[in-house]
């Protein structure tokens, strides 16, 4: 069995609304809670970084099914959307949505 290991370094210079740092192989970017949750809406967010991950693996693995199926195809497109329910000050992802073209 093969294992790959991932590392990421994130800084976090103090409270709620400051804005901090993460870097990790080719990804280097400021983060911050975005505006629309009060925050000061700096570089990304943890919500669009769960969105692009959930998103990313998802295409890829669509991808690869449909090379493995020797389906074929053009390219990917795909929209993804995250909700997030925001109730008494508590965050909770509701779902989180992929609609590929192909």
């Amino acid at each position: 069995m093969m294992k790959h290991h991932f590392h990421l370094t994130a800084d976090w210079p103090g409270n709620r609304n400051d804005v901090g740092q993460i870097e990790t192989g080719e990804l280097k970017t400021k983060i911050s809670i975005p505006d629309a949750m009060d925050g000061p809406g700096v570089g990304t967010n943890p919500d669009e970084m769960l969105l692009g991950a959930a998103a990313t693996c998802y295409i890829i693995t669509l991808a690869a099914m449909l090379e493995r199926s020797h389906i074929p195809k053009v390219s990917l497109t795909m929209e993804s959307e995250g909700i997030v329910d925001v109730t008494n000050g508590v965050f909770t992802y509701d779902a989180i949505i992929h609609r590929p073209k192909l």
